[in-house]
């Protein structure tokens, strides 16, 4: 899978269900949004991304104005909960396509679905 970077990819959650409802929206985060990257490790076009990087911002759930029915969040935090172990940037554990975790806050599970970079292979 290729290394995760601030060059682009998005993760992708569903179903981010919302109210007033409940209603399933799709949950987007794009990662050239990223904070707590590792500035020092540029791979492709942008800073790699760590265990510790947040995307403060997602998307898709804006109709749901009230927010997660777990969270109570609207356009909350994504970031991921797994890890590449075998690899540390700047001390934190890397993440790659494919990697899980969680999307506006905690009120969906999601992935990272589309590459920041095709180069850097992390297997």
């Amino acid at each position: 899978m290729f290394a995760s970077t601030s060059g682009g990819g998005l993760d992708f959650g569903m179903p981010d269900v919302c109210l007033p409802g409940p209603v399933p929206y799709p949950n987007i985060a794009s990662r050239t949004m990223a904070t707590s990257v590792a500035y020092k490790v540029i791979l492709g076009r942008g800073p790699a991304h760590t265990l510790a990087t947040v995307i403060p911002i997602s998307m898709g759930d804006n109709p749901g104005i009230l927010g997660g029915v777990i969270s109570r969040r609207n356009m909350g935090p994504s970031r991921r909960l797994v890890p590449y172990p075998k690899l540390l940037l700047q001390n934190k554990p890397a993440v790659r396509l494919g990697a899980t975790g969680i999307q506006n806050q905690i009120n969906v599970n999601g992935t990272t679905i589309a590459p920041s970079q095709v180069k850097v292979l992390l297997l």
